[in-house]
């Protein structure tokens, strides 16, 4: 149910309806916000990854770890990550790695007590910690240069971090459009091999 709440409200039905069907699932409209941002970076993926807490085995453990140390790898300063289970939080608290269980990485960013979904996934933890770093403003210190934002300002058309969904011939968005620039649902999902490496 809380999947096709969001699903609809994805939508944009005006607030009226976002905060009933916020409230006919127990909810309140922050936590709606935070899972139509979701939805709108990766939709069923990524909404599984904001409400998902879980600890990584030990294999997906090692295969992260592999990712973390290639990101930063040659690079004169890592940034400290802080982990708990399937999360990464930097030590500033402002940004935040989810790492997900297809194996790809979700940027999050810390806004008003709560961490909101910063952009789409990327197999690469570098890339994502530098997404959710450009959204928050916060220094690029520990992103390694090959993924350091130029600016720290907003694309135009970006409202709060979000993509912007195509739209209709009205100018609406259309609906089970992903935002541009998010792959589509079938791409294929990068996976570890047994070394602990990235097919």
């Amino acid at each position: 149910m809380w999947q096709d709440t969001v699903r609809l409200a994805a939508t944009g039905p005006g607030p009226r309806v976002t905060a009933r069907l916020a409230a006919g699932c127990g909810r309140d409209g922050a936590d709606l916000d935070r899972a139509v941002r979701a939805w709108e970076y990766g939709g069923r993926d990524a909404l599984a990854v904001l409400d998902e807490r879980w600890t990584p085995d030990a294999e997906a453990l090692a295969c992260a770890g592999v990712q973390l140390a290639r990101a930063w790898e040659g690079e004169a300063r890592r940034p400290r990550l802080r982990a708990d289970g399937n999360r990464w939080t930097a030590h500033d608290g402002r940004a935040q790695l989810r790492y997900g269980r297809d194996g790809r990485w979700w940027p999050y960013r810390e806004e008003g007590g709560h961490w909101y979904p910063a952009g789409p996934a990327a197999t690469d933890p570098a890339t994502a910690l530098a997404g959710a770093r450009r959204c928050t403003g916060a220094a690029t210190s520990g992103v390694p240069s090959r993924v350091r934002p130029v600016t720290n300002a907003p694309r135009s058309g970006a409202v709060r971090g979000r993509r912007r969904r195509p739209r209709d011939g009205r100018g609406r968005p259309r609906v089970g459009a992903p935002p541009r620039g998010v792959p589509p649902a079938d791409d294929p999902r990068p996976v570890c091999n047994s070394d602990g490496g990235l097919a």
